[in-house]
């Protein structure tokens, strides 16, 4: 007894310590890079669902939502200048959200929480009848705004697509990503011809491990949407896990790159000689 109440005593204090003094403060990434992991985890042949991997991610999730809940709790209260203090005394050349607005705050946890949480974002920075105007313009950040994967990753993603190195395939890759959202990333390229012109084209990229991770939120989220039919009187008639469904099949739309092409091509056809 007296070793619990000892280290339920320390885990306090520390988790004090912590918010005075920003130890525990989120920093912010001009790229993000997914985590190996996810890739790995994702080809497991456990069916529908993965319960480990959904147990991970909630992990995951509780962690981030944490930091940034008490990174704008403690931001907000009387001690947020001492927050502020000590965050720019330890980390004086680490960009974190010290100097950011609680809203801004929250887009940047959506960031971090994933393409799933993003998407949520893009689609309420549309209800402006139901937010207010200055939280529906930073959500909209997330249209666009999405801090890109890096290089690297980049370069293995159209490796593994081609079976060849980039530099065979284009003529010239821009590895600065023109545009950054929650799903994908677009890149200008040129592509070489055989008469030996180059055709100019933009290459939208998948973020690596994206399906993996949205399969599993979408299981969290079917999950919650089936407890609160059951434990709710108006769980059924507000329908949330045709609201799951529904989100499912947008997502996995976005995620079907040859169905947009297909659909851009149509677009080119329609318009041909419009101009």
């Amino acid at each position: 007894f007296s070793a619990i109440l000892g280290a339920m005593v320390m885990g306090l204090v520390v988790m004090v310590l912590e918010a005075l003094t920003g130890l525990d403060s989120p920093h912010l990434l001009e790229e993000r890079h997914s985590p190996f992991y996810w890739r790995w985890l994702g080809m497991l042949p456990t069916g529908r669902r993965n319960r480990v991997v959904e147990n991970l991610r909630t992990q995951q999730m509780v962690g981030t939502i944490r930091r940034y809940g008490v990174d704008i709790l403690v931001g907000v209260s009387p001690v947020g200048g001492v927050r502020r203090a000590f965050q720019r005394l330890i980390f004086p050349q680490r960009p974190m959200s010290t100097d950011q607005t609680p809203v801004a705050k929250v887009r940047l946890m959506l960031q971090e929480l994933g393409p799933t949480f993003v998407k949520f974002g893009q689609m309420l920075s549309t209800r402006r009848d139901l937010i207010p105007a200055d939280i529906a313009d930073e959500l909209a950040r997330l249209q666009d705004q999405v801090p890109p994967f890096g290089a690297g990753e980049v370069e293995a993603t159209l490796i593994r697509a081609f079976g060849k190195p980039v530099e065979a395939v284009f003529h010239n890759f821009e590895f600065d990503a023109a545009a950054s959202a929650s799903v994908a990333q677009v890149h200008f390229a040129e592509l070489p011809q055989a008469d030996g012109s180059r055709v100019p084209v933009a290459v939208k990229i998948l973020r690596p491990g994206i399906s993996s991770v949205i399969a599993h939120d979408v299981g969290l989220l079917r999950a919650a949407a089936g407890l609160v039919e059951r434990l709710f009187a108006d769980g059924k008639r507000l329908r949330p896990l045709e609201v799951v469904a529904e989100f499912e099949r947008h997502l996995e739309d976005e995620l079907d790159l040859m169905r947009e092409a297909a659909n851009c091509s149509q677009l080119r056809r329609n318009f041909a000689g419009s101009a």
